[in-house]
């Protein structure tokens, strides 16, 4: 994956709590990749993932709850996999804390796959629901098995 260059037009959520908290996953992702032996350096494996906790507590607490709000179909979707987000991230702490060999490879792939994947395919879908307050039409994709 090639750097992340934010550019507020280009990943704007239609929420300034969505934005920042999604343009932090991006500084994360951009540090792993200029530097990937950070993934080997146990205080910044331990802040990355408290961050990413936060971030699941923060961001997508909010995006649910501007889901509900507006009563977008997609609300128990995204739920869903807000779930599966946290659940992986329970796992991958696990791996870390036990000093699992594959843990840099994994977490990298979580973290680009959630950039990819739940930020970028579905979250920008829903901008103008969210941007709105207003349900609208969310093209939200449906998962890839």
């Amino acid at each position: 994956m090639k750097k992340i260059i934010w550019n507020d037009k280009t990943f704007d959520f239609g929420d300034r709590i969505l934005n920042l908290q999604n343009q932090h996953v991006a500084d994360l992702l951009n540090m792993i990749h200029q530097s990937p032996s950070l993934l080997s350096d146990r205080d910044f494996i331990t802040s990355a993932l408290e961050e990413l906790f936060e971030y699941s507590q923060e961001c997508l607490g909010h995006e649910e709850d501007i889901l509900t709000e507006i009563s977008c179909q997609y609300t128990q979707e995204h739920k869903q996999r807000n779930w599966e987000f946290l659940t992986n991230l329970s796992t991958l702490s696990a791996m870390a804390e036990n000093g699992s060999l594959v843990f840099p490879t994994k977490f990298e792939e979580f973290v680009e796959d959630w950039w990819e994947n739940h930020v970028i395919r579905e979250d920008l879908k829903c901008r103008t629901c969210i941007s709105t307050g207003k349900r609208g039409k969310c093209s939200f994709p449906q998962k890839n098995n």
